[in-house]
């Protein structure tokens, strides 16, 4: 009901917002850590909440 409805996409941009700054903050908590798919994981991970449908 709630992706019929519009409060999603009404929501979706202040969600994108608040994703890009909690990467911003991972990329600085992370610096001193190697790269590696876990640590692109928990980069990511903001981004995939927002932008998942379900």
């Amino acid at each position: 009901m709630m992706l019929a409805s519009t409060c999603v996409e009404t929501v979706r941009p202040r969600a994108r917002t608040l994703a890009d700054e909690a990467h911003a903050e991972a990329l600085k908590a992370f610096n001193d850590y190697p790269d590696s798919g876990d640590k692109q994981f928990l980069l990511d991970l903001p981004y995939y909440m927002v932008e998942r449908d379900s």
